[in-house]
């Protein structure tokens, strides 16, 4: 399995290990390899690659969450899931 190597997916995270751990007992595996691209290669993920122009497209662009008034409560829970709808379909 090849991961970019982020927080969210690096191998050598606890959380990350003990979800690959899971992932090799529920499939009855009797090898998995996880790795990385080395720090300053992501050109060469090719993920990575094909959101460049996404990515460039859309640097600096704000995209406000509230056109029809907020859908959340003061701890950032929806309360109105047809104002949330509307949200992010847009204007």
């Amino acid at each position: 399995m090849s991961v970019d190597g982020g927080p969210d997916e690096a191998p050598k995270n606890q959380k990350n290990l003990v979800a690959w751990v899971s992932v090799f007992k529920e499939y009855d595996l009797d090898t998995i390899f996880v790795f990385t691209h080395a720090p300053g290669s992501s050109a060469y993920n090719q993920v990575e690659r094909r959101m460049a122009p996404l990515s460039k497209d859309t640097s600096g662009l704000v995209l406000p969450f509230d056109i029809h008034g907020s859908h959340l409560n003061r701890s950032n829970k929806t309360i109105d899931e047809e104002l949330e709808r509307k949200n992010f379909k847009g204007v």
